[in-house]
């Protein structure tokens, strides 16, 4: 009869640490910007670099005036956010991913579409190979923000 009223619940160490990750990995995911803002910014840079030297350099510079109110996006929700830690240092997968990012850019100045549909599938490849780069780069960042926050002593 005592053991049912003592009020103690037991303490599984394995279920606290896994909480104490999963709250680690929220707080991480919470400094990064949105994928919804990388979605924006990645839909406008694809459709720009998909349009270039198939339309005049002013539609261009309209396409590329919208990420103006991306930016004003991104600054008005991040100033709402905890502050991140810089990370020391990036990783190799990082630097790869980043790579890629830099690699697609380029190769698509080389692909000019005689067509329509060269312009879809132009811009589908982009924005594909670009959202993989960038969103792999994201994952990278938060996992080394989470590594570098765990070696880091107090």
């Amino acid at each position: 009869m005592a053991n049912e009223n003592n009020g103690f619940v037991a303490f599984n160490p394995q279920e606290a640490l896994a909480e104490i990750d999963g709250a680690a990995d929220t707080m991480a995911e919470t400094t990064e910007a949105p994928r919804s803002l990388m979605f924006v910014l990645l839909t406008i840079v694809s459709t720009a670099l998909a349009l270039v030297n198939i339309v005049p350099w002013a539609v261009i510079f309209g396409i590329a005036c919208l990420l103006i109110p991306v930016g004003l996006w991104h600054f008005l929700l991040m100033r709402k956010r905890p502050k991140k830690r810089a990370v020391l240092n990036h990783s190799g997968p990082y630097i790869v991913n980043a790579l890629l990012l830099l690699l697609v850019t380029q190769c698509s100045r080389f692909w000019e579409p005689g067509a329509w549909w060269e312009i879809v599938a132009k811009w589908l490849v982009i924005f594909t190979l670009s959202w993989i780069a960038v969103s792999r780069m994201r994952a990278t960042t938060i996992k080394n923000r989470i590594k570098d926050a765990n070696e880091h002593s107090f």
